[in-house]
């Protein structure tokens, strides 16, 4: 099995990056019979894109061959292009030797829902609108009296 692993320096040492897309290394892990046989770093070719970085480093992973990406957080659009080439995605933090250690266990859940930057999609808080916060003005809609929001 070949592993995936976002990181800011890259090696079993190192830390899982908390975002795929912006992740600057992948530690990319060989293993066979459930035991780490060799590793190699590669740098992200997406890492400093402001947009589409992600689907850009998914697209890198495809052509390294990874049956297995471990990372902090996959956006909806490379979480779908590493699903459509049956590349299983597994969000851990921490060291990458313990993540792959509890993936080779059968102890690592994989990733069910696609995250996002923030709760509420699209990098907006539960409490934000397209426009922004949601902000009180009286007379603006709203019960009588006021207290309607725009």
């Amino acid at each position: 099995m070949r592993i995936a692993v976002s990181t800011e320096k890259g090696g079993l040492d190192d830390e899982i990056f908390p975002m795929f897309g912006k992740a600057p290394t992948f530690t990319v892990i060989d293993t066979e019979q459930k035991e780490i046989k060799d590793n190699v770093v590669i740098k992200n070719p997406g890492a400093k894109l402001h947009h589409n970085s992600g689907i850009l480093a998914a697209k890198a992973l495809i052509t390294e061959h990874a049956d297995v990406v471990i990372t902090g957080n996959c956006s909806p659009r490379s979480h779908k292009v590493l699903f459509e080439a049956k590349i299983k995605v597994y969000q851990a933090g921490g060291k990458v030797k313990d993540a792959v250690k509890k993936l080779l266990e059968g102890k690592l859940p994989p990733m069910k829902t696609v995250g996002t930057s923030r709760p509420g999609g699209r990098g907006r808080r539960p409490d934000e609108g397209p426009g922004g916060p949601r902000m009180e003005r009286p007379g603006l809609g709203g019960p009588p009296g006021g207290g309607g929001l725009i």
